[in-house]
């Protein structure tokens, strides 16, 4: 009974992951280029 109800949590869990990934995976991209052009700014201003 355990077991199978931790199966199912994992794998409804592993299917929620799935559906909300490429919305969390696009936010990283933005995130990652805003910190990119961030880090471009400060060495400009700072050279």
């Amino acid at each position: 009974m355990t077991k199978a109800g931790s199966k199912d949590t994992t794998s409804g869990e592993l299917h929620n992951q799935q559906r909300m990934k490429p919305a969390a995976y696009e936010g990283r991209l933005k995130s990652k280029k805003l910190l990119r052009l961030a880090e471009a700014f400060l060495k400009y201003f700072k050279n």
